[in-house]
């Protein structure tokens, strides 16, 4: 599979819109080590992004890295765009998925009618980066 596809601008992974690298940019500036850049994008979406189930999500445009950047919110799905985003600016082919998970612990308005009592099947975005030399990293 070629690696460039993994690198290019999409409808939704916008990583061309020039909010997007502003931002990208100045997450890592200084920074010089492929790694420590991976690191540093990841935490800014992580703890510059804040987390919202209850965000807009209810048009295509919702989920479009500069969109998103501009809420400075979105779920895990909205904050994974953006994440990949700010990746392919910085060169790092990744790839992108849901996972299911379990939880044990939530309210009743969220339990799968068909599930047992205790049990929550959820969906959680996640991204898995290759950083030239360092093999893949889950993020």
């Amino acid at each position: 599979m070629e690696t460039e596809q993994f690198l290019r601008a999409t409808a939704y992974i916008d990583c061309d819109a020039e909010p997007v690298k502003r931002k990208s940019q100045e997450i890592v500036q200084g920074i010089s080590a492929q790694r420590d850049k991976a690191v540093r994008i990841f935490y800014a979406v992580r703890d510059g992004i804040k987390y919202t189930i209850s965000g807009q999500r209810t048009r295509p445009e919702h989920f479009r890295a500069s969109t998103i950047l501009s809420a400075g919110e979105g779920y895990c799905v909205q904050k994974a765009i953006l994440l990949v985003a700010f990746a392919r600016q910085h060169r790092f082919p990744h790839d992108s998925g849901l996972q299911q998970s379990e939880v044990i612990s939530c309210p009743k308005k969220c339990w799968r009618r068909e599930a047992p009592i205790y049990s929550l099947i959820t969906g959680t975005q996640t991204c898995t980066w290759r950083i030239v030399g360092q093999g893949c990293a889950d993020l």
